[in-house]
């Protein structure tokens, strides 16, 4: 069972956005235009893929000139969110759903130490593995979570039970560096087992998400 909880097409998808922000700089002779583009890059709000983020800086636009021109696009592509994994995965050794195909809670502890993976791993007939997720977009990913805090977002992951169903909860919480008194904006994704994945269950995210709001 690998390490790596970001499946192959995220890592693409991530790598692809970032060599899109940094082509015209590649393309740009004169060092003086290219950093007046980075900061117009930088000054830009985007939807960045698989990220809470919404800003780029120009250390970070340099950084990734710098892998693209030593790596290739192979270079763009992320690791575990940039961090490595430090020992091994720590499972639980009572099983949180044992009906069938057996669940285990597991954490990925990283070289931050202020954050950690949570992840689940279902253990049937075919061996151990990452339990699938399939997400709001109707993907199917490896259901592990990176969890923690950062200076711009706050994560949070629980196992609950909500009507009977066995459910990985993910609380979300987004700061927007520019106005920190407004505080954290909260979103709740609630993803229930069906016997053979973590499935999101969209009523129950918007009934936790106004919950938690209602809690601010």
């Amino acid at each position: 069972m690998s390490h790596s909880v970001m499946t192959e097409e995220r890592r693409t998808e991530i790598a692809l956005f970032r060599y899109t922000l940094i082509l015209p700089l590649l393309r740009e002779p004169s060092a003086q235009a290219r950093q007046q583009m980075r900061r117009n890059i930088a000054a830009v709000v985007y939807d960045l893929p698989h990220s809470d983020r919404r800003q780029v800086s120009v250390a970070t636009l340099r950084r990734w000139e710098s892998r693209y021109k030593t790596g290739g696009f192979e270079a763009l592509k992320p690791a575990l969110g940039g961090l490595k994994p430090v020992g091994p995965p720590q499972t639980e050794r009572k099983a949180w759903i044992a009906n069938g195909a057996s669940v285990f809670g597991t954490k990925l502890f990283l070289t931050d130490e202020t954050r950690f993976v949570s992840a689940f791993v279902l253990v049937d007939a075919a061996g151990p593995r990452w339990a699938p997720l399939q997400g709001e977009d109707g993907k199917t990913v490896p259901a592990a979570f990176l969890q923690g805090t950062t200076a711009a977002t706050t994560r949070k992951v629980s196992k609950r039970d909500i009507g009977g169903k066995p459910t990985i909860v993910v609380e979300k919480g987004s700061l927007d560096l520019s106005r920190p008194e407004a505080g954290y904006q909260w979103k709740v994704e609630a993803y229930a087992w069906n016997g053979k994945a973590f499935v999101f269950d969209k009523a129950v995210s918007a009934k936790l998400t106004q919950e938690k709001k209602s809690e601010m």
